[in-house]
C-alpha cells in the first residue's frame, strides 16, 4: 500500500507523521488535514505536505492517466515526491526545490536517500523556477513530461510563472496539478492560467487544499471521471455554503422558519 510504505519511510527515520486529521477534532485548525513530519517536538515540513485525501486523489488520477514522466515544483521534505513515486513506480520523476524554506536542503538529501534505498526512479535537485526549469527538464526528463505537480511559492504571480515555465514541456495529453489553489487564495492566478489554457480546468473542492487541475478536453474519460468526483458542482457548493451559514446562524435560521410558518398560517387563515 502506498500510504503504509510512505509513512514507514519517515518512521524509520524517527519522524512522527500526522496526516488527514479532522479539523473538527483540533479546534477547527485549517491545516490539521495536511501532513506534519514531527521529531523532537519540531515540525520539519515548513509548508506542510499534501493531505491524506489528496494522496487518495493522486492514486486514482494516476491509475487512470498512467504518467511516464513527472515534474514537481516544490519538494520540501519529499512527502509528495515520494508519494507520487510510490503511486507511479514505472515513471521517471524529477522534483526541484529552490531551498528558500528551512529544512529544504535537508529535504532534498533525504528524498534522494529514501528513493535510492527504495529503488524509486526519483531525482530531487536544487533549482529555481522559472530560470532553471529548461536546463533541469532537458537534463533529467529529456525535455518532456506528461504530469506536472506545482507546489512551490504560493502566490498568484508565482503559479502563473510556474505554469509558463513548464507548459512548453507538457505533452498534448498531459495533466497539470496545482496544490493549495483555494486554501492559499490563488484563484486569481489560476484564473489567469485558465484564460490561456486550451483545455479544461477544475478547482477540486473535495480536496483539503482546493487543488487546481488542468487537462486536455481529449483526456481519457476515466481521468475526467476522477477529476469530476473531487469537484462538486456549483449547485452543490452553493448548497453546502448555505448549510454552513445555517449552522453558524442556527438561531436566526430557526426564527426565520418559525416566522415564515406563522406568515403562512395567516395567509391561509
Amino acid at each position: 500500500m502506498v500510504i503504509d510504505r510512505l509513512i514507514k519511510f519517515y518512521k524509520d527515520r524517527e519522524f512522527d507523521v500526522a496526516t488527514g486529521l479532522n479539523p473538527c477534532h483540533f479546534g477547527g485548525h485549517p491545516y490539521a488535514p495536511f501532513t506534519w513530519l514531527i521529531k523532537d517536538g519540531r515540525n520539519y515540513t515548513n509548508g506542510l505536505g499534501i493531505a491524506l485525501q489528496e494522496i487518495y486523489f493522486l492514486e486514482n488520477l494516476c491509475a487512470a492517466h498512467r504518467p511516464h514522466s513527472i515534474f514537481i515544483i516544490g519538494n520540501s521534505f519529499g512527502w509528495s515526491t515520494l508519494a507520487l513515486a510510490l503511486i507511479n513506480p514505472e515513471a521517471q520523476i524529477l522534483a526541484i526545490d529552490a531551498g528558500f524554506d528551512g529544512n529544504s536542503f535537508e529535504g532534498l538529501e533525504l528524498t534522494n536517500e529514501i528513493a535510492e534505498q527504495a529503488g524509486l526512479q526519483v531525482r530531487a535537485v536544487k533549482a529555481v523556477s522559472p530560470q532553471d526549469v529548461d536546463a533541469v527538464m532537458k537534463e533529467h526528463l529529456n525535455g518532456s513530461t506528461d504530469f506536472d505537480f506545482v507546489d512551490g511559492l504560493h502566490t498568484n504571480d508565482q503559479i502563473v510563472i510556474d505554469f509558463e515555465a513548464t507548459r512548453g514541456f507538457l505533452h498534448d495529453d498531459g495533466v497539470m496539478v496545482f496544490h493549495d489553489v483555494h486554501e492559499a487564495k490563488m484563484r486569481e492566478g489560476f484564473s489567469q492560467i485558465e484564460a490561456v489554457w486550451l483545455g479544461e480546468s477544475r478547482v477540486l473542492m473535495a480536496t483539503p487544499s482546493g487543488i487546481g487541475v488542468l487537462f486536455p478536453s481529449s483526456v481519457d474519460p476515466a481521468v475526467k471521471r476522477v477529476i469530476e468526483a473531487f469537484s462538486p458542482s456549483d449547485e452543490t457548493i452553493a448548497f453546502m455554503e448555505q448549510q454552513v451559514w445555517n449552522r453558524r446562524h442556527r438561531h436566526l435560521a430557526r426564527w426565520k422558519r418559525s416566522f415564515n410558518k406563522r406568515i403562512g398560517k395567516r395567509s391561509t387563515g
